[in-house]
């Protein structure tokens, strides 16, 4: 089939109504974190009664197959449930009762810890996943499925720039690099920013070593800009972020007030895309893609 060309008019109407994209109702708004309006919570909810937790035995639920079980046990564990001190229930009828009360009722920090958990079971398949993804963006959630990871975005300009940051590091196959950005992303979803900015320059920092291992990250980048592959003035940008992101956490000047950067969600935000689109750059400087 015959591939349309690129419409700007089409691709902006995709994902509106009718009259949103005449102008005669406000445009859909990026929603803010502790915002989980009843649709959203609906769709959640249904996605646990529906999708995970399917009914199998007409009507009678029936006991958690093994699948079920080991998806779910990273969320008995959590706080959600007191760090699992009673015996994990085994009906799936108990279940969808617990997450069911979590999506409809339950504060916004608890309907995302539950979800946090869900995407952490190693048996969490890649369609599960997609579909806690796919119900985040319709309703505009203010996070989004990364990389396995829940991760706060502030638009979908955000979102898309944090996946093609991403999506090179691990196709390259760096995944010492790739951990470092996964523990940011995280840590940028459980609010900790200033952990996140200095989990996203250790990512950075292992990018530039795996190629120069005996040089400090100044000395690397200044030794790249030296050999014709790095522009000066995009070489002190690097260095300048990566300073800004050991100083959020009091690395460099652990006693000196004055010295520390105040970190914001947006700031960890930018700060993470940042060294993630660094990481690439520099990985693809040392060790160009094959055509």
């Amino acid at each position: 089939m015959t591939e349309l060309p690129y419409n700007p008019e089409l691709e902006r109407r995709k994902g509106l109504t009718f009259m949103q994209a005449e102008g005669l109702a406000p445009l859909p708004r990026q929603l803010k974190r502790e915002e989980l309006p009843d649709a959203l919570r609906q769709d959640l909810a249904d996605f646990f009664y529906g999708v995970l937790l399917c009914e199998k035995s007409g009507r009678h639920p029936g006991n958690l197959s093994v699948a079920e079980g080991e998806l779910l046990l990273p969320v008995w564990r959590s706080s959600l449930f007191n760090g699992g001190v009673r015996n994990f229930p085994t009906e799936r009828y108990d279940w969808r009762q617990k997450t069911v009360h979590i999506c409809t009722l339950e504060e916004w920090k608890k309907v995302y810890e539950l979800l946090a958990c869900l995407l952490s079971a190693p048996a969490c398949s890649a369609r599960l996943k997609e579909i806690i993804n796919i119900i985040l963006t319709r309703h505009r959630a203010a996070y989004r499925v990364i990389e396995d990871t829940l991760v706060p975005v502030v638009s979908e300009a955000d979102a898309d720039a944090l996946k093609k940051n991403l999506a090179p590091l691990r196709e390259t196959g760096e995944e010492s690099v790739m951990q470092h950005f996964k523990e940011a992303a995280m840590e940028l979803g459980q609010g900790k920013y200033n952990k996140s900015v200095h989990s996203s320059a250790m990512g950075l920092e292992k990018a530039l070593k795996k190629q120069h291992k005996k040089e400090s990250f100044k000395s690397g980048v200044e030794k790249l800009c030296r050999e014709g592959k790095i522009h000066p003035a995009l070489a002190e940008s690097i260095k300048k972020v990566y300073a800004f992101a050991c100083d959020a956490l009091d690395v460099r000047h652990p006693g000196d007030e004055s010295k520390k950067a105040p970190v914001t969600e947006d700031t960890a935000l930018f700060v993470f895309s940042a060294c993630a689109a660094s990481a690439n750059y520099i990985i693809n400087l040392t060790n160009p893609p094959q055509a």
